[in-house]
């Protein structure tokens, strides 16, 4: 979870995760989602679809207090799967970027605008693909300046040099 407030103001609570199927792991969720102290502001989820199969409607997917936003799951290889609280104002933005697996939400917070974009990278995303992800965070921090939280499955091997050492 990520705490992202100031004890003047309420806690912006996000929580993410890649579910490899969601359908099959929904009431784990309930679950965990009600054994928080505090509920997830947001929660945003991966690879929603099976690897294989995808034989469920969004109402199946529903969670008590929470406004459900996806990407296209009929025609995406994996889905994403993002929840709002329904005591937050949020709407969904739409992007002419090709990246495969994204979906892009604006979110009004004590008073402040949050663009939160969730990805889904696959290990074996062509080229092309890559550009594209690539060139849609390049449009989400110069279109949407301020306050953006990208979050994701990106599967990429990131190395940080530190001195001489990789890490």
């Amino acid at each position: 979870m990520l705490y992202t407030s100031s004890d003047s103001h309420q806690k912006f609570l996000v929580l993410y995760t890649n579910a490899d199927s969601l359908h099959n792991k929904i009431n784990e969720l309930k679950l965990i989602i009600s054994s928080f102290q505090y509920k997830p502001s947001l929660i945003a989820i991966t690879e929603v679809k099976h690897k294989n199969k995808w034989q469920t409607s969004l109402s199946e997917l529903a969670l008590s207090g929470y406004d459900l936003y996806s990407n296209d799951l009929d025609s995406s290889s994996r889905g994403i799967i993002v929840y709002v609280s329904k005591n937050i104002k949020s709407k969904q933005i739409y992007s002419n970027n090709t990246a495969l697996e994204h979906l892009i939400l604006e979110i009004e917070f004590n008073h402040a605008r949050l663009v939160v974009t969730t990805m889904y990278h696959s290990p074996s995303s062509t080229n092309e693909n890559n550009d594209a992800i690539n060139h849609l965070i390049s449009e989400i921090c110069n279109q949407h300046v301020g306050n953006n939280l990208i979050i994701g499955d990106f599967n990429y091997h990131l190395e940080f040099l530190i001195g001489l050492y990789v890490i």
